[in-house]
């Protein structure tokens, strides 16, 4: 099975499912964006992830794609950050 960033994943040996999720939540700035539009990394969903991002004009589909690459990575602190407040809980 392959895993993001072209990587093989490997579960021989192992029930341990968070040490299988730490394994397919690896991604270097080089590899392919997890988000699947072919772009690296670096140059697509982590400035968003990093907030790095600065005041430019983003596209929706931009957007979803760093949520949709956010929740692969477990980061539910950007997830909630990019919620529209009247979605949010509380």
């Amino acid at each position: 099975m392959a895993g993001f960033g072209n990587k093989p994943l490997s579960n021989e040996g192992t029930n341990d499912m968070k040490s299988l999720k730490k394994q397919i939540m690896t991604i270097n700035d080089n590899d392919n964006c997890v988000c699947c539009s072919g772009i690296k990394y670096e140059n697509c969903c982590k400035p968003f992830h990093n907030d790095t991002v600065g005041d430019v004009v983003v596209e929706p589909k931009s957007i979803v794609r760093a949520r949709y690459s956010g929740y692969a990575f477990g980061l539910g602190d950007f997830l909630i950050q990019t919620t529209h407040k009247t979605h949010k809980a509380g």
